[in-house]
């Protein structure tokens, strides 16, 4: 949900924050036990998640490694021939 909401607002400061935290307290919220939650804690926890994919995606797809793709040609005869990069 908080990613969401952040996609479509795109918050720039922390009063940008405390809407979605405005909009998101009462999905959260039971009737005897209301959730009071703060911008502060959005901005925090989002980017803890762009970071911790960031950091994954580092891990996942190192620069230095490049895969191997088959380049496929036909030649003159129309047989299909295929050589490794």
């Amino acid at each position: 949900m908080l990613a969401t909401e952040v996609a479509q607002r795109t918050p720039k400061c922390l009063a940008d924050y405390e809407e979605i935290a405005r909009v998101l307290s009462p999905v959260f919220s039971e009737d005897k036990k209301p959730v009071v939650l703060s911008g502060r804690t959005f901005r925090e926890r989002m980017n803890g998640l762009i970071s911790k994919y960031l950091e994954e995606d580092k891990k996942a797809f190192p620069a230095k490694r490049r895969q191997r793709h088959a380049e496929v040609n036909f030649g003159d005869d129309g047989k299909r021939e295929t050589s490794n990069r």
